[in-house]
């Protein structure tokens, strides 16, 4: 994370076994976007904390650039459309709202373009008052419209699950990103993706459940034929 490299090095390693054990144990495979969050959370916080290393020491610019883009790949890119995507698929087709579908949508679109601006305008990482801050210099659009946008594709879907245990979640989530806002604003992509990394460890907890579930429903079901 923005705090330090071994922070962000253990958070990325609890978090990819976390995923690892989520995938193994996963029976739905509609479900496995969802397990895949911690896993790739972990994968970000291991490419801030290369990042960390390299401003804070080696002063590379081959790893520094492919550092930052795999970072931002996923902060701007990835979970935009993952997000409301995977939370789509935990709901049973029948229960699937046309709100699940739209945040889907605009989630892919703001992808889209956050990938055509990653590509296309200047990107920079430096490490100020001990936090690593991203600098770009996106269309002032991208500043005005782009958090709210990515705030709603990446929280909304949270709440428009049928799942109810998935609200505390959101709950969570949102608290981390208030906090974020209030304290950190300023190195908002880095912290707030640090604290949602370690929010997503409950993931395994719910995949759990929902998988306990849906194995007594089709026992339930065989039993019935």
């Amino acid at each position: 994370m923005c705090f330090s490299a071994n922070a962000s090095f253990i958070t990325g390693t609890v978090l990819t076994v976390i995923g690892g054990v989520g995938i193994k144990k996963n029976k739905v495979k509609r479900y496995i976007p969802f397990a895949t969050i911690p896993l790739l959370f972990g994968i970000q916080q291991f490419a801030e904390g290369f990042l960390w290393l390299n401003l804070h020491t080696f002063h590379l610019p081959e790893i520094e650039m492919l550092s930052t883009f795999t970072f931002l790949i996923f902060a701007q890119v990835i979970w935009p459309t993952w997000i409301p995507l995977s939370f789509l698929l935990l709901d049973d087709p029948a229960n699937r709202s046309k709100l699940q579908y739209l945040l889907v949508y605009i989630g892919a679109l703001l992808s889209m373009y956050l990938l055509y601006c990653l590509f296309n305008y200047d990107i920079d990482a430096v490490i100020e008052n001990k936090h690593i801050k991203y600098v770009n210099n996106y269309p002032n659009g991208v500043k005005v419209f782009g958090l709210p946008l990515y705030a709603i594709t990446t929280i909304l879907p949270l709440f428009s699950t049928h799942i109810p245990k998935l609200w505390f979640f959101g709950v969570a989530i949102c608290a981390s990103l208030l906090l974020t806002v209030l304290i950190y604003s300023h190195y908002l992509t880095s912290v707030w993706c640090y604290f949602a990394a370690i929010i997503s460890f409950v993931i395994l907890l719910i995949l759990s459940e929902l998988n306990a579930k849906s194995t007594l429903i089709t026992q339930s079901g065989l039993k019935q034929n």
